[in-house]
């Protein structure tokens, strides 16, 4: 991937305008934990997804709420196969804009 490559995604999309804001105010392991919650709810299955981190425009502006409570090893029970990698990328994107307080990071 070039990193200069220009964001012509839609611009709801990491791709887009909303992938051009800077990652700020978030630690490794939160980094980690975002990973970790967004592979858990591109499952969606609500066994993994309902412990991840509320994404509801219910709390924009508002600090990001946990709906239940998940592990590490929550991991080792999903089939990998089975889930879409781009899912799981733009899952990242909002849990991080969660963990930064800026989620959805786009006009509404």
């Amino acid at each position: 991937m070039n990193r200069n490559r220009e964001y012509t995604g839609p611009d709801h999309t990491l791709d887009g305008i909303r992938g051009k804001t800077e990652v700020r105010g978030i630690t490794f392991r939160d980094l980690k934990d975002c990973l970790a919650q967004a592979i858990l709810a591109s499952t969606g299955e609500a066994e993994f997804s309902d412990k991840t981190v509320e994404i509801d425009d219910e709390f924009k502006d508002t600090e990001y709420e946990y709906k239940g409570d998940w592990t590490f090893n929550d991991l080792y029970k999903v089939d990998l196969n089975k889930l879409d990698p781009l899912a799981i990328a733009q899952n990242l994107g909002c849990f991080v804009e969660h963990y930064m307080g800026i989620y959805p990071n786009i006009k509404i």
